[in-house]
């Protein structure tokens, strides 16, 4: 059971023309409860690098590869393109209306710019003159779909773009290496050009790679309410539930997958038929570029926590300890501890090169956000080529302070005259006590006692009255050894002005022998956790 004392000093005054005034002077004993408020918030930095200077030579050997493939694709893309311009200015030049040919000529001319301004990857080029479904151009990630409806309407311009993040919100590009197991998102991006006519339906496909697993999808939109996608382990279909538009300018769908267990290293993406992306609008389709990236067969490092279940006081320090243990091959002095909860970093502790050299570490987690309850954290090391170890699971449970929130430094009751009756006599506006309770647990109970020493005259003896507690119709006398005057479970604070009215709560009685003087006495108050049950 704990326990938290504040003594008053009390002093009544009973004067010459039967006036009785009571005083009383607040100093906290060596009893009471402290409370060290002062935290301090840990670093919280990020330097995670995507180069990956130990593989560069691999790397390099795709991009380089993947470059020559690229411009060559270009190339033939190109001189598709001007064929198929030939081919519509020979079809142009046969039609009987020239406001058609000149109609022809800006969507040819509306398809470019829209090449221009893409900065998104260079996807396929395809055309068509179907007039059932819009015609659709592609060029450098953005699609022009010409609407036949309405003639007085742009194209439709549609930019688009692939990236990939990994679980610490990194870009993963050509040149990043990562372990396997490693989770990552995929966002398939859609951004309506201003101005331009509205899309017809667009459908989204992604086959994934060999060395990755579908886990969720998700659609979201300048709407605001984002929608669950149904997806199986390799594949997904999606049509977009919206027409993008000036007022729906841009959708988003993002795919979180997991690397899985590799027995070679590899580069996803390296192979031509390894994982495809692409979407529809109409019926015509436009293949994605996907991102390339490197996967390790084995994790570079192997992280153990000494304890991974902690019981804490609220505003109490966290402490981790464990080992880090390293490939010789990929040695690193530039290795971070990252605590996460729920997928926001709470901290960070770069290893210093004692730590690093010996593979023990040890850090103080001091955060303010970890207030009473439990918390599952994850715990994992990183370095400066975003290599990670396996992630651990930490179970944190905070105990908020059962404490005094205010006590007064003085306390008075209001004037009396006496009258050679029994009087009571009311507080004044200065009796506030407060009780916080952080603990966080429904089980668990405190009380509010009070006791109090006779109150003494050097003159005239002891006072002819008392100390009492009333609560309705009920009054108890205030003794030494202490009266309950409050009692709550499950997270209840007490405020003395909230729960008592003017004639309850603790009030002075006076018999009628009472007689004038100054009288000094202490009032104790005590605050216990106690059993629920008591």
């Amino acid at each position: 059971m704990w326990r938290w004392v504040m003594v008053v000093g009390l002093c009544l005054s009973l004067i010459q023309d039967w006036g009785l005034t009571a005083q009383a002077i607040t100093t906290p004993t060596a009893e009471s409860s402290q409370i060290d408020e002062t935290t301090k918030q840990s670093e919280s930095q990020a330097a995670v690098s995507s180069s990956a200077a130990d593989l560069s030579s691999h790397v390099e050997s795709s991009s380089s590869s993947e470059s020559q493939a690229s411009s060559s694709s270009a190339s033939s893309v190109e001189s598709h393109a001007e064929r198929e311009s030939s081919s519509e200015s020979s079809v142009s030049q046969n039609s009987a209306v020239s406001s058609s040919r000149e109609s022809q000529e800006t969507s040819s001319s509306s398809s470019k710019a829209g090449s221009e301004h893409s900065s998104a990857p260079a996807s396929s080029q395809s055309t068509s003159s179907s007039t059932s479904e819009p015609s659709v151009v592609a060029e450098g990630g953005s699609d022009t779909a010409t609407s036949h409806a309405n003639d007085a309407m742009p194209n439709a311009v549609v930019d688009t773009s692939v990236d990939i993040i990994d679980a610490h919100g990194q870009d993963v590009s050509a040149g990043t290496v990562l372990g396997d197991r490693s989770e990552l998102t995929y966002r398939f991006k859609f951004k309506h050009r201003t101005g331009t006519a509205a899309t017809r339906k667009v459908k989204l496909y992604f086959r994934a790679p060999e060395a990755i697993t579908f886990r969720s999808a998700e659609f979201l939109s300048g709407q605001g309410v984002p929608e669950t996608i149904s997806v199986d382990k390799k594949r997904l279909l999606y049509e977009l539930p919206i027409k993008l538009s000036d007022q729906d300018d841009w959708a988003m769908v993002e795919v979180k997958v997991i690397a899985n267990h590799v027995k070679d290293n590899i580069i996803v993406g390296n192979k031509k038929d390894d994982g495809e992306a692409k979407y529809y609008i109409g019926s015509h389709d436009h293949k994605l570029a996907l991102p390339r990236y490197m996967l390790l067969a084995d994790l570079p490092m192997h992280l153990e926590l000494a304890k991974t279940e902690f019981r804490i006081k609220h505003h109490e320090k966290l402490k981790l300890t464990g080992t880090i243990k390293r490939e010789s091959s990929m040695e690193d002095h530039n290795v971070r501890i990252m605590v996460v909860r729920k997928g926001d970093r709470l901290a960070s502790l770069k290893l210093n090169d004692e730590e690093i050299a010996t593979g023990k570490f040890e850090f103080d987690l001091d955060e303010k956000s970890l207030k009473p309850g439990t918390h599952e954290l994850e715990v994992f090391s990183i370095d400066r080529h975003n290599m990670t170890s396996q992630k651990l699971s930490v179970s944190v449970h905070v105990q908020g302070n059962l404490a005094f929130k205010k006590v007064p430094d003085q306390v008075k009751f209001k004037d009396v005259i006496l009258n050679g009756h029994s009087q009571l006599t009311e507080r004044t506006d200065d009796w506030q006590v407060k009780v916080n309770d952080e603990r966080g647990d429904v089980k668990q109970s405190w009380r509010l006692l009070a006791a109090v020493t006779p109150f003494k005259d050097p003159k005239k003896g002891e006072l002819a009255g008392q100390l009492e507690y009333h609560q309705g119709q009920n009054a108890v006398p205030l003794t030494s050894k202490g009266t309950v005057i409050a009692t709550a479970q499950g997270q209840a604070a007490f405020d003395s002005n909230q729960a008592w009215k003017n004639d309850t709560g603790i009030l002075l009685k006076t018999r009628p022998d009472a007689v004038p003087g100054t009288y000094q006495g202490k009032i104790t108050w005590t605050l216990e956790d106690v059993p629920s049950d008591q």
